[in-house]
């Protein structure tokens, strides 16, 4: 277990998946599958327009139509504020403020966040850092929690 402290605010988060619940797993493999196949900054849209484009030139028809299906699903996420990737971030908390983080659900974990106002490149460090503590215990519950597809 780690400690952050944010702006008055003291979060304790699982650091090692092995520390932490398997419904917390399942919640936050999740939310990092569909943050792999969501695209949420302008950067990543222009590159997937790119991919698009290119698929198109090679006549790959079903890929271009699963491709355009997942700009969408990222405008979509983008115009309702739908963040995958501080959800599963918001899946490894314990507790904020000592008090335990029992919902997991998109707008449980939404609430919760929105007022800690953490910077994006904390969260997505974290990320990194758990993902890389679960790839060294050599579990596996994914390949995009590998880091195979994303």
């Amino acid at each position: 277990m780690q400690t952050l402290n944010h702006n008055d605010h003291t979060l304790r988060y699982y650091y090692y998946l092995d520390e932490f619940p398997a419904e917390r797993r399942s919640y936050f493999t999740r939310y990092l599958i569909e943050a792999s196949e969501l695209d949420s900054t302008p950067e990543a849209l222009s590159e997937r327009i790119g991919s698009i484009m290119q698929l198109n030139a090679e006549s790959r028809t079903q890929d271009v139509q699963v491709a355009l299906q997942n700009l969408l699903f990222s405008l979509s996420a983008i115009r309702i504020g739908y963040a995958p990737d501080e959800l599963a971030f918001g899946a490894i908390l314990h507790d904020v403020d000592g008090v335990a983080v029992t919902d997991f659900s998109p707008d449980g974990l939404k609430n919760l966040l929105q007022p800690l106002q953490l910077p994006s490149g904390t969260i997505a460090g974290i990320i990194e850092e758990v993902k890389k503590n679960f790839r060294r215990s050599g579990n596996a519950i994914s390949p995009v929690l590998l880091g195979i597809y994303n």
